[in-house]
């Protein structure tokens, strides 16, 4: 059941491509109790949060912060991707408390610049609470993320947990792209997100 759900969800995201990447592969859906490092990495400058592991009876990455203060974990796919390539995953969040965050890296830094707006409080492509709501909300639920990679812009769309479509489309880096999933707290920041079903398209 829960591959079937996932191959339904991702045709959704490569339908709405202009044009669909004709070679799709599963990355990592976790169903191994240990961590490939040959497919990824893990790396904290501030210490590591104080759950970051393969949760193998549910078959995810999981990330947990179960005492408030400033923590870490960057999720790091070893590969890099240049344009025309995709690379989709779902995001669990459970409800936090203080600052925290899941936010994507592009290139070891959050995107400094977008195409669209951003006026939500908390900022443009995070899951969480950070002095403010980001655009993705702090629902409990599970967030469909979608990142396709071009030659000088990254555009991200995450379907939230109520069923919204949020796109933010990110300036200021060029190809080739180190993409990372930064999951902290702030000295106040208690949070739990697992993540999986991860899938790489190259055009």
């Amino acid at each position: 059941m829960k591959k079937i759900l996932f191959i339904g969800i991702l045709s959704i995201f490569l339908i709405n491509l202009v044009s669909a990447p004709p070679l799709c592969m599963n990355y990592d859906d976790f169903s191994n109790p240990n961590l490939n490092l040959e497919r990824w990495k893990e790396y904290s400058n501030i210490g590591f949060s104080d759950e970051h592991f393969v949760e193998p009876v549910e078959e995810v990455y999981h990330v947990k912060q179960n005492v408030a203060m400033d923590t870490e974990t960057n999720f790091q796919p070893r590969k890099k991707f240049i344009s025309g390539d995709a690379f989709f995953y779902e995001v669990r969040y459970y409800p936090g408390v203080g600052n925290h965050f899941s936010q994507p890296l592009i290139n070891g830094n959050y995107p400094p610049s977008q195409l669209e707006d951003c006026t939500s409080p908390g900022g443009c492509g995070p899951i969480g609470y950070w002095n403010g709501e980001p655009d993705l909300g702090a629902r409990e639920g599970v967030y469909r993320i979608n990142f396709e990679f071009f030659t000088d812009e990254v555009k991200m769309t995450a379907i939230r947990p109520d069923g919204v479509t949020i796109v933010n489309t990110f300036t200021g880096n060029s190809e080739p792209y180190e993409f990372a999933i930064n999951t902290h707290t702030g000295h106040n920041g208690l949070m739990h997100f697992d993540f999986d079903n991860f899938m790489f398209c190259r055009g």
